[in-house]
C-alpha cells in the first residue's frame, strides 16, 4: 500500500473534535525496500513474494544459503536480528538430537561469516522435542555463541537485546520515530520541566528507559514481556514492573496510590491490537494522568481506542511510514486534558 493512501486511511479514523493539521513525516525512500532487520523463518518453507519487498537482502541470503546446504541441514528454522553496526544474532531451532552436536552449529557459524561475509556476535538455539511442538518466543533458549546480547543504538542511546526479545524492524526509519517521539514529549513537558514523572508501557519500554531517565525524576516501567524485562537496564530512578496484561489496572492503580500528589505523562506502543478497554478507560480518565503519547501501528486498534476515549482529547497526530510496502505505518498521537 502506498503512504498517501495510508495518510487518508489514518486521517479517515479521526475523532470529528480534532481539527488539526496531520503532521506527515515523508520516507526516506532508500528504505522502502528489504529494510527489515530482524527476520523468523521456517528452513523448508518458501520465502513469501510479500516478505521478499521487505526483507533484508543479505538475511535472504543466510535463509537461501542454509536451504541449498547438502546434506541437507536439520536446522528447523532460524530467527535473525542485525544492529546498526551490522553486527547479527542468530538463534536456530534444532531437532532435539542434534543437541548433543553443538559442533555443528559452530561450523554453521563459521560457514556463514566466511561465504554471506556477515559478522556473528551472538548465537542461541530453542530445542524442538522429538514428536512435539516448535518452541515458542517465550520457552527456554540457549547461549552457544559469542556475546549474550546484541546492542542496539538510536541516538547515541543503546540498549541490549535478548533474541526474541521485542526490537524495531526498520532501523534507518525506527530511529526518526524515537527522535520525533522525544521531541514531542520535550513539547509537552515544556523542555523537561520535571513537573511530571514518566510512565512506559507495553513490550517497547526499553528506548524510552534508555531515552528518558535523566530527564525525570521518576519512571515506572511496566511490561508484560519477561524477554524484555530482562533486558531493561537498571536505573536509580527506575520502578521497573513485569506483570500479565490483565493486571496491568490494578499495578497502575497501586502506582498512582502511592503517588496521590504526582502527575503523569504516558508513553505507550500499543502494538497492532491497541490497548484493552479497561486498562484505555482507566488511564484516559484517571485524573493524575494528564497526557498519553500513543504509538500504534494498528488503524482499526487506534480508531476504537479513539472511540472508546471520554476522557481526553486528541491533540496531535503523526503518521509515518515504518513498514513500507505493507499495510502498516504507525501513528503517533498526543492525548491531553489541557
Amino acid at each position: 500500500m502506498e503512504f498517501e493512501q495510508k495518510v487518508l486511511l489514518t486521517k479517515s479514523i479521526l475523532p470529528n473534535t480534532f481539527n488539526n493539521d496531520v503532521e506527515v513525516i515523508p520516507t526516506n525512500q532508500r528504505y522502502t525496500k528489504n529494510y527489515r532487520n530482524k527476520t523468523v523463518q521456517d528452513i523448508l518453507q518458501p520465502i513469501s513474494i510479500e516478505s521478499q519487498q521487505v526483507l533484508s537482502l543479505k538475511h535472504m541470503e543466510i535463509i537461501n544459503y542454509l536451504k541449498n546446504l547438502s546434506p541437507l541441514t536439520p536446522i528447523i528454522s532460524i530467527t535473525i536480528k542485525n544492529n546498526y553496526n551490522n553486527e547479527y544474532q542468530l538463534k536456530f531451532t534444532i531437532p532435539e538430537q542434534l543437541q548433543e552436536n553443538l559442533s555443528y552449529l559452530i561450523w554453521i557459524i563459521n560457514l556463514l561469516e566466511r561465504d554471506t561475509k556477515i559478522n556473528i556476535v551472538s548465537g542461541y538455539y530453542q530445542i524442538k522435542p522429538l514428536g512435539g511442538h516448535k518452541p515458542t518466543k517465550f520457552d527456554e533458549y540457549y547461549h552457544f555463541f559469542g556475546t549474550e546480547k546484541l546492542l542496539e543504538e538510536m541516538d547515541g542511546n543503546v540498549i541490549e537485546l535478548s533474541p526474541n526479545s521485542f526490537c524495531r524492524v526498520n532501523y534507518h526509519i525506527s530511529k526518526f520515530l524515537y527522535h520525533r517521539v522525544f521531541l514531542l514529549i520535550k513539547q509537552i513537558t515544556n523542555n523537561f520541566d520535571k513537573k511530571k514523572n514518566l510512565i512506559c508501557f507495553g513490550r517497547d519500554i526499553n528506548f524510552p528507559i534508555e531515552y528518558y531517565n535523566s530527564y525525570f525524576n521518576e519512571l515506572f516501567g511496566i511490561t508484560h514481556c519477561p524477554l524484555v524485562y530482562g533486558d531493561c537496564k537498571p536505573k536509580s530512578n527506575l520502578i521497573l514492573t513485569l506483570a500479565a496484561k490483565n493486571e496491568y489496572p490494578r499495578r497502575f492503580d497501586e502506582y498512582f496510590r502511592s503517588n496521590p500528589k504526582q502527575n503523569y505523562i504516558i508513553l505507550v506502543t500499543a502494538g497492532r491490537n491497541g490497548l484493552g478497554a479497561e486498562l484505555w478507560k482507566f488511564i484516559t480518565n484517571h485524573p493524575q494522568v494528564h497526557d498519553i503519547v500513543y504509538i500504534a501501528c494498528g488503524r482499526k486498534s487506534l480508531g476504537r481506542n479513539m472511540e472508546e476515549n471520554t476522557g481526553m482529547n486528541v491533540k496531535q497526530v503523526i503518521v509515518m511510514d515504518e513498514f513500507p510496502n505493507t499495510q502498516s505505518s504507525n501513528s503517533i498521537v498526543h492525548f491531553s486534558k489541557n
